[in-house]
């Protein structure tokens, strides 16, 4: 599990996403502004209308993290169904 906490560019909208820790890689680029929650497995309905509403923070992509041989993390967009 990667515990540092650094930002990376989405991988869809380049926009700022701060990663603090990695479990089973997979992430959505939203954070309910309500709550501050990220729900990493949240569906693409979900993203999209959150996005729509202006209810959230980020673009909504699907992305998963991959550790590279150097240590970095590579951002990779990927399906909703993960």
């Amino acid at each position: 599990m990667t515990t540092s906490v650094k930002i990376y560019p989405c991988p869809k909208c380049q926009g700022g996403i701060e990663i603090e820790s990695v479990n089973c890689g997979i992430f959505r680029h939203i954070e309910e502004l309500s709550t501050k929650a990220q729900d990493p497995h949240a569906s693409q309905e979900k993203c999209e209308k959150g996005v729509a509403n202006g209810a959230v923070l980020g673009c909504g992509a699907a992305f998963k993290v991959v550790p590279k041989a150097d240590g970095e993390l590579e951002l990779v967009l990927c399906g909703y169904d993960t």
